[in-house]
C-alpha cells in the first residue's frame, strides 16, 4: 500500500542508487536500499524474492565498500541462498511466456523485437520524422529484475550464475520484444565474454545494437576496442573509439551549444580517457623515443587535463579523481620503462634525456595538484562532519587516500630523476674526456671510480691534487649551508619539506586505508609478518589495497631518516675506512692507559653502565631518535611486503624490497641484506612471469580467465579473502595452475628454511642483481650436516657492492648477440663454428669476467674459504647455485675459469643456476595432480632438415638415423610417442601430446624450438609432470634458417624478447618443469649430435643433468674429427675396416685427443633448476631402471 505504482518505483530506486554510487554517497545509499527491501515486499514471489535478493546483493558491497564487514556478512548471507534458488523459478513462467508469444501472434509480430523509433504523422506544416519508441515500464516482470542481478553478480565475481541469469533473460525479453532491456542484457553478456577471454564473442552480441544511449555507447565502444585488440586488430580498434567518439560528440547537446547533462559529459569522456590509455601503451611499445613521441607525450597531459575540466565542471568529481589515478598510473609505468631503457641502451633512447624526465615527472605533479579541487570537493560533499560510526570509512575517502600516494610517489619519482639527471651530466663530461684519451678503449674498464673500490665505467680516478681541491672546494661549501641553516633556524621558522609533507600525507592515506571493522575475517596462512626476511605467526586480514601505502611511506620514512642526520652518512654499503696511524696511536695510548690503571695489557677499556645505556654522554638522544626513525621505516616496509606478497601485487612488493635490499642494511646486517636480495629477485621472477602469462597464455585459456577475475575481486573489494567466490577461484587456482601456485611466495618457508631443506649441504649460493648501475651480490653457504636447529646458527652470510654501468654491460650482451647471430648465418654454409667470431666472443667473455666475476670471486674466497683454496677444510663448499638476475642471464657464469676453480675437479657438474632461491624450492614442491611412471619421449628434426652434404662421409648419420638407434637401444623408452621428420612433420598438436605422456622430453632438432612449436602452446601446457625438458637445438642449415626466419617474422617483438635464454625456461618453469637444459647459442651439426647422444645415454642411466652435462663437456676427439658426424650403428668418425656390429666399438687410443667441444660451443649449454637430481632412467616399458 506504500507504493502505488511498485514497478516505477523499481525503476526509481535502480537509477537513484546507481547515481548515489557515482557520485560518492554510499551513506545515502542505505536508506534507500532499506526503502528497496520495503519495495520487494509489494511483489509475489518469486518476483519479491528477485528484487529482494537484488537489494542484497548491493547492501552486501555498499557495506563491504564502506568497511562494515559484519553489515556485509549479514547481507551475503540472506542473498546466497535467495540467488541460489532463482534458476529453480525459471520454470514457473512458462505459462506467462506462452500467453505472452500468443498475445503477439494476433499482433502478428512474434519473433522481432519492439521498434526503437516510432514514425510521427505527417501533415503540411511539420515533415517527417522519427521519435524514440516509449518505455512501458507499467508492469515490472521478473527478466529485467534478473537482469539487473546478473551485473550486480559480476561485480560479486559469481560468473556462473551472472550467466545463467542473462541467458534466461535473453529469453523472456525476446519472447516480451523488449529492446530496452536486451540492450543491457547484450552489454552484461559482452562484459562476461571479455572476463572469459572470448573476444569474438565480445563482437557478436555488440554488433546488432542500435538506438544506443550516450552511457551505451561508450560502454559499447570500448567493449568493441578491447575485443578487436585481443584479436590483434589495432586499427579496427582505433576506429571504433574515434567514430564512436563522434557519434557521442554530434548526439550530445553541447554540439548545439546548450549544456549537455552529467552522464552525456561521462560517456563522452570515458570515450577520451580511453582513447589517451591507448595512446600510452602504443608510446610504451614504441622502440625509440623521438620528438614525435615527446609531442605525443605531452599531448596525453594536455587531453587529460581537458577531461579533466569537464568532469569538474559537470560535478563528476568522483570521475575525474579516478581518471587522474588510472593516467597517472599508466605514465609512471610508462616513464619506469624508458627510465631503464634510457640507463641500458642511451644510444637507442632517442630524444629521451633525464631532463625530458624530470620535465614529465613535474606534469604528473602539476596534473594531481590540478585535480585536488575536485578531490576537496568531493570530500566535502560526500563526508559527513559528525554521525559516522567508528570503523566506517567511505569509499571516496579511500580513493583519495590513494590520489594521495600517487602524489607523492611522484614526487619522489621527481626528486630521484633530478639526482640521476645530475650524475648523468657529470658522467657524460667524464666519459667525453675519456673517450678523447682512450680511442680504442674496449667495453670494458678496470679503472677505478671516485667512491668506489671497483668499476667497469670509463671512469678515471682524478689524481691527487685535483681530488684534494674538489674535497676541499666540498667542505667548504657544507660548512656554508651548515651555518647558513644554523642562523635561519635560529632566526626563521623552517618551512616543510617535500619529504616531510609527503610522509604526512602517505601516513594519513595508509590510516584510511587500512581502517575498518576487518577483525580476523579472512585471515589465512599466507598473512603472515614478514621481519628481517623471515616469516612470522599470521595476522589479522588487511585490506589488499594499503600495500603500495605503506610500500611508500616506508621508502619516505627511509628517506626522511637520510635526511634526519645531522651529518651525511655514508652508504650503507660502504666499509668504514680507517686511518693506520690513527688505529695505531689508539693501541699505544689503551695499552698506556692499562699500564696507569694496572689492567692487563690486552683488555679493553668498557663504558659505565649509566653512560651505555644512554648511548654516550652527549648526543644519544637524537641517535636514539634517528635510530628509531629508521627502524620504523624497516618495520613499515616489511608490512608493506607482506601485504603484497599475500594479495600478489609484485609491483608493492618491488618497491619495497628495492628499499629494504638496496637502501636499509647493506654492510651492516648482511643476513638480513642477503634474504631481502633474494626476495627481490623471486618478486622480479613473478613478475616477469605474469608479464609472460599475459602476452603468451591465450585469451580464454581457463588460467588466464580465473586470474583475471581474482585481480578484478581485488581491486574492487577492500577484503576480497572473505568472498565466497573469491576462495572458490584461489582455491581451484591453486589446484589446476602451476603458474599461481609458483607465484605463491607467502606460502613458502623463511629462506634459512629453504636453505637447509631444498640444497645439499655445502652449497654455496650466489645472488647477481644489477640494480642503479650497481652490481649487488649476497653470498651464503648451507652449513655441513647436522641438528637442524644447529645448523641455523651456521649460516655465514655476504654481501657486497660493485659499480657497473649498465650501458656498457648492455653494449657487451648485444654485442655478443650479434657475434652469435653471425656464426649463426656462418654455418649455413660451414660445418664448423668460425674461428675469428668464436674468438671475438671469447674476448667479450674474458672482459666480463674480469670485470664482474673476479672481483666477486676474490670477496668469495676470503669469506668462505678461511685457509685459501689450496687447502682442504670441511667447511669449504662443494657446489654452487649461481642465481643471475634477468640482465646477467646471458653470461655463461658456470663457463668462467675463475668461478669453476673454486671447486676441486671434476667440479663442471658441481655449478647449476635458478632463476631465484624461492623458485628454486617451489619446483619439489608443486607435484603433478596425476603421477606419471618414468619415461622419455625424443622429438629429432621435425621437418627433416638434416642432410648428409657432398664433402662428408656418405656412412655418416643423421639426426633421424641417430633417433632410430636410441630408441632401438632402449635409451629413449616411448617409442611409440617419438617422432621424427622422416616419418611425418610433428605438428603442435603431436609436440603437446609428447610433452603430456612422458616425464621426460628430448628435442633435437634445427633453429630455435619455438620455431617447432610457438610458446603460446607450452605456455597453455600443464608440464608439473616433466622432470626434464632437454632443447639440443640452434643448430643452422640453409632450409632450417629459412624457416626460423619465416616464422620469427610472424612474432611481435615482444613475444621474441619472451623466446630467449631467458624466456624459454622461465616458461618451462612456471608451467611446471623441475629441470630445462637448452643451448643458447649456435651449435655446429655434428657436434650438437654427440653432445645430445652423450646426454641422453648418461640420463638413461639415471645421472643427474649436471652429471650429463659434465659428461658432454669431457668429449675427446682427435681435432681432424671434431665436425664429423658418427658413422652408421653409431661408430667414431674416422673407422674403417669391418666392424662386428654385435660388439661396441674400440675405445680411441687417447694419443692426440683434445675436448671434443671447443670454447664457444662449451659456453652454449645451459641447466636450468634442479640439475642435482639424479634423473629416473626409464626402460622402455616404463619402468625404473634397476
Amino acid at each position: 500500500e506504500a507504493f502505488s505504482r511498485p514497478s516505477l518505483s523499481f525503476h526509481t530506486l535502480m537509477r537513484l542508487e546507481a547515481d548515489l554510487e557515482d557520485q560518492g554517497y554510499h551513506l545515502l545509499a542505505f536508506p534507500v536500499l532499506a526503502l528497496h527491501l520495503q519495495l520487494a515486499q509489494s511483489f509475489q514471489a518469486p518476483l519479491g524474492d528477485a528484487v529482494a535478493c537484488l537489494a542484497h546483493l548491493r547492501l552486501s558491497r555498499f557495506a563491504a565498500e564502506c568497511r562494515l564487514s559484519g553489515a556485509a556478512e549479514i547481507a551475503t548471507a540472506r542473498w546466497t541462498e535467495s540467488l541460489r534458488s532463482i534458476p529453480d523459478s525459471f520454470s514457473s513462467f512458462d505459462e506467462e511466456r506462452e500467453q505472452v508469444r500468443s498475445q503477439r501472434a494476433g499482433r502478428g509480430n512474434t519473433r522481432d523485437l519492439e521498434p526503437d523509433w516510432l514514425e510521427l504523422p505527417r501533415n503540411q506544416q511539420v515533415p517527417s520524422k522519427q521519435a524514440c519508441a516509449p518505455w512501458s515500464c507499467g508492469e515490472l516482470h521478473a527478466y529485467e529484475v534478473w537482469a539487473a542481478i546478473s551485473k550486480e553478480c559480476i561485480l560479486h565475481g559469481e560468473v556462473w550464475m551472472a550467466h545463467a541469469l542473462a541467458d534466461e533473460a535473453i529469453k523472456h525479453a525476446a519472447d516480451y520484444g523488449d529492446r530496452r532491456t536486451m540492450r543491457e542484457l547484450c552489454i552484461t553478456k559482452a562484459r562476461l565474454a571479455r572476463a572469459e577471454g572470448q573476444p569474438g564473442e565480445v563482437i557478436k552480441n555488440l554488433k546488432d545494437i542500435k538506438a544506443a544511449d550516450g552511457e551505451q555507447a561508450a560502454q559499447i565502444g570500448c567493449l568493441l576496442a578491447d575485443a578487436y585488440r585481443q584479436k590483434g586488430q589495432s586499427v579496427l580498434a582505433d576506429a571504433v573509439l574515434r567514430d564512436t567518439c563522434s557519434a557521442v560528440q554530434m548526439a550530445s547537446p553541447a554540439s548545439q551549444g546548450q549544456h549537455g547533462s552529467a552522464r552525456e559529459i561521462q560517456a563522452e569522456c570515458a570515450l577520451r580517457a580511453e582513447k589517451v590509455r591507448v595512446e600510452l601503451n602504443r608510446l610504451r611499445l614504441a622502440l625509440v623515443a623521438t620528438q614525435d613521441w615527446l609531442s605525443d607525450l605531452h599531448s596525453t597531459f594536455v587531453t587529460h587535463s581537458e577531461i579533466g575540466q569537464e568532469l569538474h565542471g559537470a560535478a563528476l568529481y568522483r570521475c575525474r579523481v579516478t581518471s587522474c589515478i588510472h593516467f597517472v598510473k599508466d605514465v609512471v609505468g610508462l616513464l619506469e620503462a624508458k627510465r631503464t631503457d634510457l640507463i641500458r641502451d642511451p644510444a637507442n633512447s632517442g630524444a629521451l634525456t633525464f631532463d625530458q624526465f624530470v620535465r614529465f615527472a613535474g606534469n604528473l605533479v602539476e596534473t594531481i595538484f590540478e585535480c585536488r579541487s575536485s578531490r576537496d570537493a568531493l570530500l566535502a560533499h560526500t563526508v559527513p562532519n559528525e554521525g559516522v560510526a567508528s570503523g566506517v570509512v567511505l569509499p571516496v575517502e579511500v580513493l583519495a587516500a590513494h590520489l594521495d600516494v600517487w602524489e607523492a610517489r611522484c614526487m619522489a619519482m621527481r626528486r630521484e630523476l633530478r639526482v640521476a639527471a645530475k650524475e648523468d651530466r657529470k658522467l657524460a663530461a667524464v666519459r667525453e674526456r675519456c673517450r678523447t684519451e682512450h680511442p680504442q678503449q674496449g667495453p670494458f674498464t678496470s679503472e677505478k671510480t671516485i667512491g668506489g673500490s671497483r668499476s667497469i665505467g670509463p671512469v678515471k680516478q682524478l689524481d691527487e691534487a685535483t681530488a684534494l681541491a674538489q674535497n676541499v672546494e666540498v667542505w667548504l661549501r657544507d660548512s656554508d649551508d651548515k651555518i647558513n641553516e644554523t642562523e635561519q633556524q635560529k632566526t626563521v621558522a623552517r618551512e616543510m619539506s617535500e619529504v616531510e609533507a609527503s610522509v604526512a600525507l602517505v601516513s594519513n592515506a595508509a590510516t584510511v586505508l587500512q581502517s575498518g571493522d576487518f577483525g580476523a575475517a579472512g585471515a589465512g596462512e599466507e598473512d603472515a609478518a614478514i621481519v628481517d626476511g623471515q616469516v612470522g605467526a599470521p595476522l589479522a586480514a588487511a585490506p589488499f589495497c594499503r600495500a603500495e601505502a605503506l610500500a611508500e611511506l616506508g621508502r619516505l620514512q627511509l628517506e626522511f631518516a637520510a635526511q634526519q642526520r645531522p651529518t651525511p652518512a655514508a652508504s650503507v654499503w660502504e666499509a668504514p675506512t680507517q686511518d693506520p696511524y690513527e688505529l695505531r696511536g689508539m693501541e699505544v695510548g689503551e695499552r698506556y692507559s692499562n699500564v696507569l690503571a694496572n689492567r692487563g695489557p690486552q683488555q679493553l677499556a668498557e663504558a659505565p653502565a649509566k653512560e651505555a645505556a644512554e648511548g654516550g654522554p652527549e648526543g644519544g638522544a637524537e641517535d636514539s631518535i634517528q635510530f628509531s626513525f629508521e627502524e620504523l621505516a624497516k618495520a613499515t616496509l616489511c608490512e608493506a611486503l607482506q601485504d603484497a606478497l599475500a594479495a600478489r601485487n609484485f609491483r608493492a612488493a618491488r618497491r619495497a624490497l628495492q628499499a629494504l635490499a638496496l637502501e636499509a642494511y647493506g654492510l651492516r646486517c648482511p643476513e638480513a641484506a642477503f634474504e631481502f636480495l633474494a626476495w627481490l629477485q623471486s618478486v622480479e621472477v613473478c613478475a616477469r612471469a605474469e608479464e609472460v602469462v599475459e602476452e603468451l597464455l591465450p585469451e580464454g585459456h581457463s588460467e588466464r580467465v580465473h586470474m583475471h577475475l581474482l585481480h578484478e575481486l581485488e581491486a574492487r573489494w577492500p577484503l576480497p579473502q572473505s568472498r565466497s567466490s573469491y576462495k572458490a577461484i584461489k582455491k581451484r587456482l591453486l589446484l589446476e595452475s602451476p603458474t599461481f601456485q609458483r607465484m605463491q611466495l607467502g606460502d613458502l618457508p623463511p629462506i634459512a628454511e629453504i636453505l637447509q631443506s631444498s640444497l645439499p649441504s655445502l652449497t654455496l649460493v650466489v645472488t647477481l642483481q644489477v640494480h642503479n648501475n650497481y652490481l649487488y651480490v649476497g653470498a651464503v653457504c648451507t652449513p655441513p650436516d647436522g641438528d637442524s636447529a644447529q645448523r641455523l646458527t651456521q649460516l655465514e652470510h655476504m654481501v657486497t657492492r660493485i659499480p657497473v654501468r649498465e650501458a656498457e654491460l648492455n653494449a657487451c650482451l648485444h654485442k655478443l648477440q650479434e657475434l652469435n647471430v653471425s656464426i649463426e648465418k656462418e654455418m649455413i654454409t660451414s660445418r664448423q663454428v668460425d674461428e675469428a667470431l668464436a674468438e671475438q666472443v671469447g674476448t667479450l667473455l674474458a672482459q666480463a669476467e674480469a670485470t664482474l666475476i673476479q672481483p666477486v670471486v676474490q670477496d668469495l674466497v676470503c669469506h668462505f674459504w678461511q685457509y685459501g683454496l689450496n687447502i682442504e677444510h670441511p667447511c669449504n663448499p662443494k657446489q654452487i647455485l649461481l642465481l643471475p638476475d634477468s640482465f646477467l642471464w646471458g653470461l655463461p657464469l658456470e663457463r668462467f675459469p675463475s668461478l669453476v676453480a673454486l671447486l676441486p675437479a671434476p667440479n663442471l657438474a658441481s655449478i647449476a643456476r635458478d632463476f631465484s632461491l624461492h623458485t628454486l624450492a617451489q619446483r619439489s614442491r608443486t607435484p603433478p595432480p596425476i603421477p606419471q611412471p618414468a619415461s622419455s619421449v625424443l622429438l629429432t628434426d621435425a621437418f627433416n632438415e638434416d642432410k648428409v652434404e657432398a664433402d662428408e662421409d656418405p656412412k655418416s648419420e643423421t639426426m633421424c638415423a641417430v633417433h632410430r638407434r636410441l630408441i632401438e637401444a632402449k635409451v629413449i623408452s616411448k617409442e611409440e610417442k617419438s617422432l621424427h621428420g622422416q616419418m611425418l612433420t610433428a605438428s603442435p598438436e603431436d609436440v603437446k601430446g609428447m610433452l603430456t605422456d612422458s616425464t621426460m622430453f628430448f628435442a633435437l632438432g634445427f633453429g630455435r624450438f619455438f620455431t617447432t612449436i610457438s610458446s603460446n602452446h607450452i605456455a597453455a601446457q600443464d608440464l608439473r609432470h616433466l622432470k626434464l625438458v632437454a632443447l639440443f637445438h640452434r643448430v643452422q642449415n640453409d632450409n632450417a634458417f629459412r624457416r626460423q626466419t619465416k616464422a620469427e617474422s610472424m612474432k611481435s617483438l615482444r613475444q621474441l624478447t619472451m623466446e630467449n635464454a631467458y624466456g624459454t625456461p622461465l616458461i618451462a618453469t612456471f608451467r611446471g618443469v623441475h629441470c630445462t637444459v637448452l643451448s643458447i647459442a649456435p651449435v655446429p651439426v655434428a657436434l650438437s649430435m654427440r653432445s645430445f647422444e652423450t646426454f641422453a645415454k648418461a640420463i638413461q642411466a639415471g645421472k643427474s643433468a649436471a652429471k650429463a652435462l659434465e659428461d658432454v663437456m669431457g668429449l675427446q676427439e682427435k681435432p681432424e674429427f671434431r665436425y664429423s658426424r658418427t658413422l652408421e650403428g653409431g661408430l667414431p668418425p674416422g673407422t674403417t675396416g669391418p666392424v662386428d656390429p654385435k660388439k661396441p666399438p674400440p675405445p680411441p687410443s687417447p694419443e692426440g685427443m683434445e675436448d671434443l667441444l671447443p670454447s664457444h660451443t662449451r659456453t652454449a649449454y645451459m641447466a636450468v633448476g634442479l640439475a642435482w637430481v639424479p634423473s629416473e632412467a626409464a626402460e622402455g616399458d616404463g619402468k625404473k631402471k634397476k
